[in-house]
């Protein structure tokens, strides 16, 4: 089988044949997608198929040659890997359109949303869809927030922008796992509600150094500032 694809002889008829049977080797099916040859319809068939192995799918993946169609498909599967769709993710070529695709999907994993999220090449686009997603889960919005490599312009998004919604601010306020430089960042930010501030002050887990900035703050009132 694998010489018969290897000859130059072959229709293209026959290839699919060979993708579609039921005997067909793993290795017959990474030769046809490496080879330089194959018909554009074939790829999408190779992605689409239930027996195709991860290995072809993240070689298909990787090729040079690979359609823009073929790995939205991919990420829509449901059998594709989680390492593959971080593999997507990663890759110098991938859509914008791919990475609005996996942070909005039903089925992607929490790893990849916050790997997209920390990701030197996610446009800025979908930050602040990750961000105002009423689906993303709370963990992302902490790990966001908490982590060390996101940028100080993020953060500021988060609490400053026109575009999130107020049920946003009182969870990352809220969440277990934010950062207490955040925290402090919300109270400091002339954009955010005064009635965040209470929820911060209030909050039986905030830092003891926290309240103090929450009571100097400039749009504090003086209601909050007597019981500090």
């Amino acid at each position: 089988m694998a010489f018969i694809a290897d000859s130059p002889r072959e229709s293209t008829r026959l290839r699919p044949k060979l993708a579609e049977g039921t005997g067909e080797s793993t290795r017959l099916m990474a030769f046809i997608a490496d080879s330089p040859r194959e018909s554009t319809r074939l790829r999408p068939k190779l992605a689409e198929g239930t027996g195709e192995s991860t290995r072809l799918m993240v070689f298909i993946a990787d090729s040079l040659g690979e359609s823009t169609r073929l790995r939205p498909n991919l990420a829509e599967g449901p059998g594709e890997s989680t390492r593959l769709m971080a593999f997507l993710a990663e890759g110098t070529g991938e859509s914008t359109r791919l990475m609005a695709f996996l942070a909005e999907g039903p089925g992607e994993s929490t790893r990849l949303m916050a790997f997209l999220a920390k990701g030197p090449g996610e446009s800025t686009r979908l930050r602040p869809k990750l961000a105002e997603d009423p689906g993303e889960s709370t963990r992302l919005m902490a790990f966001i927030a908490d982590s060390p490599r996101e940028s100080t312009r993020l953060m500021a998004f988060l609490a400053d922008s026109t575009g999130e919604s107020t049920r946003l601010r009182p969870k990352l306020a809220e969440g277990t796992g934010e950062s207490t430089r955040l925290m402090a960042f919300l109270a400091d930010s002339p954009g955010e509600s005064t009635r965040l501030r209470p929820k911060l002050a209030d909050s039986p887990g905030e830092s003891t150094r926290l309240r103090p900035k929450l009571a100097e703050g400039t749009g504090d009132s003086i209601s909050k500032r007597l019981p500090l």
